[in-house]
Parts: structure tokens; sequence; C-alpha cells
């Protein structure tokens, strides 16, 4: 139980810290990421999962940093969000990180239709998107 609301509180920090400089400068810093996915290791770690236990959250890992790929390929995403949903897919797995991946899509969806009456930017930060995604999938 610790395990899984200390990840929750990591995650919730990245996802503040980055949707704050995602939305300022349209980056996300890759320090944060990997000190998020470190911390969430070494607590794992601490609590005792074996390295079978580690299976599922790595494939999840994986392939939520795939999806985002073929997103930033498909539809010029950028590489910070796929290594975002990557250590979202390390600490959550893989039911939730698609639960949250699809809401952050569906959130953006309904972001750009809403503001094309207005100035319609050329790309949109995900990262605010994913902070609410998680919030609300994680709270349910």
């Amino acid at each position: 139980m610790f395990e899984k609301y200390s990840a929750l509180i990591i995650i919730m920090l990245l996802l503040i810290y980055t949707a704050k400089t995602d939305g300022e400068k349209e980056e996300i810093p890759l320090y944060a990421c990997v000190s998020a996915l470190m911390a969430i290791l070494v607590i794992r770690v601490a609590t005792g999962f074996s390295a079978a236990d580690f299976l599922p959250y790595i494939l999840a890992a994986g392939l939520m940093f795939l999806i985002m790929l073929v997103n930033a390929a498909l539809f010029g995403g950028g590489g910070g969000d796929c290594i975002l949903m990557f250590v979202i897919g390390f600490a959550f797995g893989i039911i939730s990180s698609l639960m949250i991946l699809s809401a952050s899509c569906i959130m953006l969806a309904v972001y750009y239709l809403l503001s094309r009456g207005g100035t319609a930017k050329s790309s949109y930060p995900m990262a605010p998107a994913i902070l609410i995604s998680t919030m609300i999938i994680s709270f349910i």
C-alpha cells in the first residue's frame, strides 16, 4: 500500500512540474522524468518487489512509450510526452495508464474543438491534460 501511494505522490509532483514547464516553455525536462522514475524504482525495490513483479510495469511503460511515439510521428507530438507516459506506465501499470492516456486525448480533443472558434495554435501542451487525467483516474 505504501508503494502505491508513494508512486502516486511522486507522479503528481512530476506532473505538476511538467505541466507548468510544458505550458510555459513547451518542453518537458528529461531530468524530472528520470528522477521520478528512479524514485519509484528505489521505493519498489525497498518494499520487496522481485524481478518478476517488475515485468508488467516495464511492459506497460514500453507500450505507453510506443503509443506516444506513434502519436509524435503522426500528429507532431513531442518526445517529452513519450517519456512522461513511459514513467506513468511504469508507475501505474497498463490499465490505469491506458485510461489516463485515453482521458488525456479526449481532453485535448475537446480543448482543440473549443479553441477553434478563437485563435487555434499549431500545438497544445499535453502535460496539463495528463495531470488532470491522472487526478481524475487516480481518485475515482
